[in-house]
């Protein structure tokens, strides 16, 4: 069989953090991304303000359960890319965070630090091969 490289078929896009707008300063919390079959992922965090908003990832944690009981946050050598807690802002409308757990189940926990903040988060997972074979 041929072996599948490009994006189309070698990823997957979900929603991290629903677009929504904060209305009060303070934590967001993502929804379960389920990483099975992928090696890696990326988070891309969006800010829509054009006002003095700000957000940043507070933590991304990992689990092997899909209620995340017992997360833990993803150490610092498992991602790259923006630091955690570095903030966005409307100089710097979009952050983006390469992943790469070991366990199951990841979830991001971001922080609005002005009122009325609009945000979302995708997370594209990659590193799957269609023949079921994950980054050999």
């Amino acid at each position: 069989m041929t072996r599948m490289t490009d994006l189309l078929h070698n990823s997957k896009s979900v929603v991290a953090v629903a677009p929504q707008s904060v209305g009060t300063a303070g934590d967001v919390t993502g929804e379960i991304i389920d990483t099975q079959g992928f090696y890696s992922l990326l988070l891309d965090l969006t800010l829509g303000n054009t006002a003095s908003s700000k957000v940043k990832v507070k933590s991304i944690k990992e689990s092997d359960n899909s209620d995340m009981s017992n997360a833990t946050d993803i150490a610092d050598t498992q991602y790259f890319g923006l630091a955690i807690g570095e903030d966005i802002d409307t100089l710097k409308s979009v952050g983006r965070v390469n992943v790469i757990p070991s366990k199951r189940y990841v979830q991001a926990v971001v922080t609005t630090t002005t009122n009325n903040a609009l945000i979302c988060a995708t997370a594209t997972l990659f590193g799957a091969d269609v023949d079921g074979k994950i980054n050999e």
